[in-house]
């Protein structure tokens, strides 16, 4: 985890192996985070090899999914996670794919209708009164994605209606623990934006990076509060600003996918403005 964290994938890769020599009971995860890191390195022919030392690994599908996106094979991607719900069987892994497959069509493709039925479909399928927190506020948030306001407004209700009764404690209590913070702000902070009170989601969004990151994160800071600050950004038509939040997370994560594509969209968007105003 330290190398990774460093950058050094080459070094993380050979510990990661003298690691399954001792623990080999623990070739699932083992053979999926040295996948995961040929990925980074490019070499996706070794990232599929050892994918496919662990096909019934529950991450298989995914692991899979993301080197094709690594490559620009979108199509590709999109069928490994299909797979992944046709497999599924309990409404666990259901919602669990279904979850994956709503990720897929929020970060690379864009579409949130799409996405918003699959959160739905998800909802059907929870019982957890986190998890239903969690769903709610994914879908306030792309509600305001989609510039609908009302319904935004009205799933991050619902949204902290569920967290009061999962009895994970205060606000403070919650977003103050230290261990999963930028996790929870980030939560936090789509249903305050969603709610219309804006200044405190966008704060909350910024003290991502500036506090304690994750347990077990291999990053040198959050990397997600910059993209968040970028996609509410996008959302309301400030591009430039966008732009710049999603190269200060690259700066954090250049390997990152998601950023990346971010990255490529919004300078699209900020290209296609400039013609309309030469025009």
């Amino acid at each position: 985890d330290c190398y990774e964290a460093l950058w050094e994938f080459e070094k993380a890769i050979e510990c990661y192996k003298k690691d399954l020599e001792v623990e080999p009971e623990a070739k699932e995860w083992i053979s999926s985070e040295i996948g995961t890191l040929y990925g980074y390195l490019g070499e996706y022919d070794k990232a599929i090899e050892w994918f496919n030392k662990t096909p019934d690994d529950e991450d298989y599908y995914v692991d899979m999914s993301e080197i094709c996106i690594f490559q620009d094979k979108l199509d590709e991607a999109l069928a490994w996670l299909e797979k992944k719900l046709e497999k599924a069987d309990t409404p666990k892994e259901k919602s669990s794919a279904f979850g994956e497959l709503a990720s897929f069509y929020q970060t690379y493709i864009k579409d949130y209708k799409k996405v918003l039925s699959y959160k739905k479909e998800a909802l059907t399928l929870e019982t957890n009164t986190y998890n239903l927190y969690n769903i709610e506020s994914d879908i306030a948030e792309l509600y305001f994605l989609l510039g609908d306001k009302k319904q935004a407004k009205i799933h991050a209700e619902k949204s902290f209606a569920y967290f009061k009764e999962s009895n994970s404690g205060t606000e403070d209590d919650y977003l103050n623990y230290k261990e999963y913070r930028p996790a929870r702000l980030a939560t936090f902070a789509w249903n305050y934006i969603a709610l219309g009170e804006t200044e405190k989601g966008l704060q909350m969004l910024c003290d991502m990076s500036n506090c304690t990151k994750c347990r077990q994160c291999r990053h040198k800071a959050c990397f997600e509060g910059p993209w968040y600050e970028g996609l509410y950004y996008e959302a309301i038509g400030e591009y430039d600003k966008a732009k710049e939040c999603y190269e200060r997370g690259l700066k954090i994560k250049p390997h990152s996918l998601a950023l990346r594509f971010a990255l490529r969209g919004i300078q699209k968007l900020i290209d296609t403005k400039k013609k309309i105003i030469v025009i």
